[in-house]
């Protein structure tokens, strides 16, 4: 092989909103791609325009990656992404590319039921951080070695991070549309959770060198990007913190940066709070998990809660935003248990915000390995979440989502409002209305021949008469989930089309366009709302106004009778965020009941756009 084109492709979180897609930042891919380029400088290395990678339909990129013509093909795998990442790796096979496939990434595991199917296809799997390994691969395909063994995982030996040229420097990323630049100041995890597996591959801590971290941040005050994450395993474990929060504060003397991390709270004291807010963090993540005993013995992670609450207080004072996180579904915790954690975060004061993830068990961890023996249930299939312990059944792991809602006002599993717009200055179809003046069929054929469609498409059924269009509209959707089961898929339906149509065939319309699959974001089995987020439908209401809408948000559950509860989304409206007494026309609750045949007598919940 003579010098080589090699294809990272790291693919974001999918999102309705585009919100995820356009904050995504391929860090991983970039820093491999710098190292690689360092020591093989004259191999053509490429990452695909970021706007493109980060929000095109799963088809548009295999089309685009065709296009490349690689002959490496590297893959950044991760929970959100490793079945998009099969699909596309399988598609391109069938399509006839012989470039060598590699996974890499926190998903790249011998424990993966996925990556054990003999359809795997991915030449090489790399467990670990890979940058050596990769380069390692890549000379080897220049030499054509015939040691260079395929269809094996493996263990890459981790590099010193001074070695590690940075990927914004070296110009192989840019800045994200949206959210924050990613920087890493350090590696490794001291910790040793038994959900998590990071640190078996990175056990000890390896700093940056911190005239690096000041070289980025130089270049994102640049570029104009005012707000940065550090991605930093655990940031305050680093050693010389102080010297670099010194540097840190030289650098934003004048308040330009606004820095956030994820640390320990127990290490943090009022000195270094001082200091962090002193260098301009404005919010920082930190894990609690459990107040449990027990359940902080079981997952290898001793928690002074004294200590915890002393260094959450300490950075509330100074003014930064914290976020504290509790895990549902942990050995040893009770309903009581836990429930008994939300309450400690609340009447301590401890959170900004409180948030509550599911226990995800993870190719690799201690809880993975023990869960059998354990007796913990959870979903084969990413995020692999618990379903029962002997501790929770599923009833009880649902209604501690629901406590933790009561508890802290948070809604924890709001809808996703599609884009309404095209992307500015975009090809990608993502919004298409059905106007009075189209013909069905051929707007219905057109939408199937565009070639570049986005990850999420959003369908406006303007036509008074759609429905009459059931069979064509049915028939888009199904050939849009063949050509791409991952694409997201919103309906807007205005409500004076559907009015007048008879309850049960409208109920049937609502049903239809809310098929179900298998997606990613539509396995929040214990989701309060709905725990289908792949396709929705939303019902656009006008206001008596006339100047603007509400929209309802129709989910299986709501037309199942299993959930009675109505959500709206509505315009802010000059009104506090969260205060639904604002809601616009108490009219547009009766409709609303009328349009699905229920009681007008119902709980509603609001969220603002």
């Amino acid at each position: 092989m003579n010098q080589p084109r090699i294809l990272f492709i790291q693919l974001p979180v999918q999102s309705h909103d585009y919100h995820y897609n356009f904050a995504h930042v391929p860090l991983a891919s970039g820093v491999l791609a710098s190292f690689l380029k360092q020591h093989l400088p004259d191999v053509d290395i490429v990452l695909p325009d970021a706007l493109l990678t980060s929000s095109a339909s799963t088809s548009t990129l295999i089309n685009h990656i065709l296009h490349f013509e690689p002959d490496i093909v590297a893959f950044g795998c991760y929970l959100w992404n490793i079945e998009r990442s099969l699909f596309i790796a399988r598609s391109l096979r069938q399509k006839g590319l012989r470039a060598l496939m590699i996974a890499g990434g926190p998903e790249i595991h011998p424990d993966h039921h996925l990556l054990a199917d003999p359809d795997c296809p991915f030449d090489m799997l790399v467990t670990g951080e890979g940058e050596d390994t990769l380069r390692q691969i890549v000379y080897a395909a220049i030499s054509e070695k015939s040691d260079l063994k395929k269809g094996f995982f493996i263990k890459s030996t981790p590099v010193s991070p001074a070695e590690i040229p940075s990927p914004y420097l070296t110009g192989f990323l840019s800045p994200p549309l949206e959210g924050s630049l990613l920087i890493e100041t350090s590696r490794g995890c001291p910790y040793h959770c038994a959900y998590c597996y990071y640190h078996h591959n990175v056990p000890r801590i390896a700093e940056f060198p911190i005239d690096r971290t000041v070289q980025e941040i130089m270049w994102a005050r640049q570029h104009n990007v005012k707000e940065i994450t550090f991605a930093d395993p655990s940031f305050s474990s680093r050693r010389n913190l102080a010297k670099l929060l010194d540097v840190l504060s030289e650098l934003n003397s004048d308040g330009f940066f606004s820095f956030s991390a994820e640390l320990n709270a127990e290490l943090c004291n009022e000195e270094l709070a001082r200091k962090l807010a002193q260098a301009g963090f404005k919010h920082v993540e930190v894990g609690l998990q459990s107040t449990n005993p027990a359940t902080l013995r079981a997952i290898g992670r001793p928690v002074k809660l004294d200590a915890f609450v002393r260094g959450v207080k300490a950075l509330r004072k100074y003014g930064i935003s914290v976020m504290v996180d509790l895990i549902v579904g942990l050995p040893e915790e009770t309903p009581e248990s836990f429930a008994k954690a939300v309450d400690f975060c609340v009447t301590e004061d401890l959170a900004d915000e409180l948030s509550i993830y599911p226990l995800s068990i993870l190719p690799g961890t201690e809880l993975r390995n023990h869960a059998a023996k354990l007796g913990i249930v959870y979903d084969p299939v990413p995020p692999y979440y618990v379903r029962k312990t002997p501790w929770m059944d599923e009833e009880a792991i649902y209604q501690m989502f629901r406590y933790a809602e009561d508890i802290t006002g948070i809604d924890y599993f709001p809808p996703e409002f599609p884009r309404l717009h095209p992307i500015s200055g975009n090809p990608l179809l993502c919004v298409e209305s059905l106007t009075t003046d189209d013909d069905v069929t051929r707007w219905c054929q057109t939408i199937m021949e565009n070639p570049f469609l986005g990850q999420a498409v959003t369908f406006k059924l303007e036509n008074e008469k759609w429905w009459l269009y059931q069979e064509e509209l049915s028939r888009l959707l199904l050939n849009l989930l063949n050509r791409d089961p991952f694409i997201l898929v919103s309906w807007i339906i205005p409500e004076e089309t559907i009015a007048n149509v008879p309850i049960n065939m409208r109920l049937k319309l609502f049903e239809t366009f809310l098929g179900h699959r298998s997606h990613y974001k539509d396995r929040e089995w214990f989701s309060t709302s709905s725990s289908l987020k792949s396709s929705q439908v939303f019902v656009q209401i006008s206001h008596q106004t006339g100047l603007s809408s509400t929209f309802l948000w129709v989910t299986p559950e709501l037309l199942s009778g299993q959930h009675d509860e109505l959500w709206f989304l509505t315009p802010r409206l000059g009104a506090a965020q969260g205060d639904d007494s604002s809601f616009p026309e108490k009219y547009i609750l009766y409709r609303s009941t009328q349009l699905l045949g229920i009681s007008h007598d119902v709980p509603y919940r609001v969220t603002f756009i």
